[in-house]
């Protein structure tokens, strides 16, 4: 990935790496599954940096449904 990228994993389960306005630029592969129960879900992220300096990340959720508060 490059800046001003986005890595975007849909609510089909699905992964791409996107530009700043959502445009597919690669479908990429997925290991595992993403679930939320409807109470609470403990949220982490990680990735590993091959080359250069460390992205700055951002996590955003979007919801189908009503939204709820997230704290951290």
């Amino acid at each position: 990935m490059e800046g001003g990228q986005y890595l975007l994993y849909d609510f089909d389960g699905n992964a791409a790496i996107t530009d700043k306005k959502y445009n597919v630029i690669e479908v990429i592969g997925v290991e595992g599954a993403f679930y939320l129960s409807e109470t609470s879900s403990l949220v982490s992220f990680s990735c590993e940096l091959e080359v250069g300096e460390a992205p700055e990340v951002v996590v955003r959720y979007v919801t189908r449904e009503n939204p709820e508060k997230v704290s951290l």
